[in-house]
């Protein structure tokens, strides 16, 4: 380990730290409170709903924070340490604005380099920092724009996670005193779950009452931070990142 970088290697380890925290506390959570559907009729037709959610404490969302936090801080450590490295004298204001640059295009990363790592050389190092930006398409990329945004985030508010069902669920109706005549889906696939929202209708022309219907078998969800991104595949990305591009820069400084 170079000691040039040796700070940013241990806000990787503090960011670590609390990813673990993080998500010993969610899945705590998720097996006390697990995504449950229910069934409310309403005349002639029955609506499958969501009856039960996991309720993550703010407190979780706060340990969310502080790994997020620390992963960037990581890459904001290694700017620093790069400018230091080739000697470039800013001035206070321009301190300022030394970060880890995370670009929304090719140009916006040229354009603010010299503000982002005064005095870095665009050979290899902006070179190397410009493959992880977020305008790229590459999983590195997606998951450095996650970082990007989830940080911005966690400034203004907690993190908390929502829940999703990833599409079709593996259900089966079975009509009590009834024939199930039509069913209609009442929501998207990817679409955030909400506690009581029907998630599809089944109509049941009724033979005999009292009419019921029985709804069995495996629901899946998952917790997500929006646009299909999953928490724990999110997260690990973030992580695995980071690692990489500290360890790139560890055999150059």
């Amino acid at each position: 380990m170079s000691d040039a970088i040796a700070h940013c290697w241990l806000k990787l380890q503090r960011a670590e730290e609390h990813l673990d925290a993080f998500l010993t506390q969610l899945d705590a959570v998720v097996r006390a409170q697990p995504v449950e559907l229910g069934v409310r009729r309403d005349g002639g037709h029955f609506d499958l709903v969501v009856s039960q959610l996991p309720d993550i404490p703010p407190a979780c969302g706060v340990v969310l924070g502080d790994a997020i936090h620390n992963y960037r801080s990581a890459l904001d450590h290694l700017a620093w340490a790069l400018v230091a490295r080739f000697g470039a004298k800013v001035s206070a204001t321009a301190q300022s604005r030394i970060q880890f640059p995370m670009a929304n295009s090719a140009r916006a990363y040229r354009d603010g380099l010299a503000d982002r790592l005064p005095g870095v050389p665009a050979i290899p190092h902006g070179a190397i920092i410009r493959r992880y930006q977020p305008y790229r398409r590459t999983d590195q990329a997606r998951a450095i724009r996650l970082l990007r945004d989830l940080s911005n985030r966690d400034k203004h508010r907690i993190l908390i996670p929502t829940f999703v069902a990833p599409g079709a669920a593996a259900l089966t109706a079975t009509p009590i005193n009834g024939e199930i005549v039509g069913t209609v889906p009442l929501v998207s696939p990817l679409s955030r779950l909400n506690l009581n929202a029907p998630l599809s209708r089944i109509y049941v022309a009724p033979l005999v009452e009292p009419m019921g219907l029985r709804v069995e078998g495996d629901f899946a969800s998952y917790a997500t931070f929006g646009r299909g991104v999953q928490v724990k595949e999110g997260l690990r990305g973030i992580n695995g990142t980071v690692r990489d591009i500290l360890t790139e820069f560890d055999g150059l400084l």
